[in-house]
């Protein structure tokens, strides 16, 4: 009988230890909130008849958890939407293409540089946010 208590206190120390694991935390929700974006867009294209535009503006967006594989989703404009995944130092990878680059400043800016196109033409956004 001696044995057996001691053999049910044992078992129940290590359940004891074992569930008093460190919880996880999300690095992602550190950067989750109400943002405010200074947004520069450019464009060209360099065809026969050749073009260009710009705009600036800023824009109350908001960064999300997008879904369970290290992904946000940043609503940096009223058509725009950025998913890329974050790392644990605050850098952004897995975006649009290689031209393009992303990174946070802290916990309360972000800055992010986007290039799409080719020899002929292309766009670019240059996003500049600040957690409001």
């Amino acid at each position: 009988m001696k044995n057996l208590i001691t053999f049910l206190l044992f078992i129940g120390g290590l359940i004891f230890l074992t569930s008093c694991g460190k919880e996880v935390i999300d690095h992602r929700w550190k950067y989750m909130g109400d943002w405010e974006f200074t947004v520069h867009k450019s464009s060209f294209n360099v065809d026969s008849i050749g073009s260009s535009s710009q705009e600036n503006f800023t824009y109350n967006g908001e960064i999300v958890i997008a879904d369970c594989c290290d992904k946000i989703g940043i609503h940096y404009g009223s058509e725009d939407i950025l998913i890329a995944k974050l790392d644990r130092d605050g850098n952004l990878y897995d975006l649009p293409s290689d031209h393009c680059r992303g990174v946070f400043d802290g916990t309360d800016r972000v800055h992010i540089y986007l290039r799409w196109g080719g020899l002929g033409g292309g766009i670019s956004h240059v996003v500049d946010g600040v957690r409001k």
